[in-house]
């Protein structure tokens, strides 16, 4: 009985973010007035992140292109691949974003989380301490979070917003109970501003 309600408990806490459900998104990058489109695949797998044994292992997968059958027949991706972390349990999801090359600027935005259960109108706080590469400087960042339901919906868009000398710190996420988050969004508004969205567009069942 013990077993079997730890089995229950298991498959509750990893109910989107599976072992080997791939996500795959559209990313459009902007920096002034260049914009980049790419694609990113992202999965967790059942193991312990070596790093922080509180999170399982989450890996990207950079593309520079999408197609199907090609990502189908390169599982699984040994090329252009990085590893981090990912908590998915009854109180919360969390995920590490990815951070090679242009998007190490998520780095400085409150990583996608969301707690459970969220409540609408919900508002807290996240900080980031430490120094802003692109920017090249050591910065303060605290964000004002918010949490809003779409009317029929058990959709939730995750808000957060930094204002101060430097420019607007702007993010936003939606989260859908059956794929998780499908939409991710980061944006730095200053006189020459920078953003990066991510778009979900396909998840993929592998075999372990």
């Amino acid at each position: 009985m013990l077993c079997a309600a730890m089995v229950a408990l298991s498959i509750n806490a990893q109910n989107v973010y599976r072992p080997y459900r791939e996500f795959v998104y559209k990313v459009t990058a902007r920096s002034g007035d260049s914009v980049q489109m790419s694609y990113l695949s992202m999965w967790a797998t059942d193991r312990v992140f070596e790093a922080d044994a509180s999170q399982r292992q989450l890996f990207y997968a950079y593309h520079d292109n999408y197609n199907k059958d090609s990502l189908a027949a390169a599982w699984p991706y040994k090329d252009r691949v990085e590893c981090t972390g990912i908590i998915e349990n009854g109180k919360k999801v969390w995920l590490h974003p990815p951070r090679s090359g242009e998007f190490a600027m998520l780095e400085y935005f409150p990583f996608p989380e969301l707690q459970s259960p969220s409540k609408c109108k919900q508002k807290y706080r996240r900080s980031f301490l430490g120094h802003v590469d692109f920017l090249d400087k050591f910065m303060y960042l605290r964000y004002k979070m918010s949490i809003e339901c779409p009317a029929n919906s058990d959709d939730k868009w995750v808000f957060g917003e930094f204002n101060g000398k430097s420019g607007q710190w702007f993010e936003e996420l939606m989260y859908k109970k059956e794929v998780g988050f499908v939409v991710m969004g980061f944006f730095y508004n200053a006189p020459i501003g920078k953003s990066i969205v991510f778009e979900l567009i396909d998840t993929i069942e592998h075999k372990q």
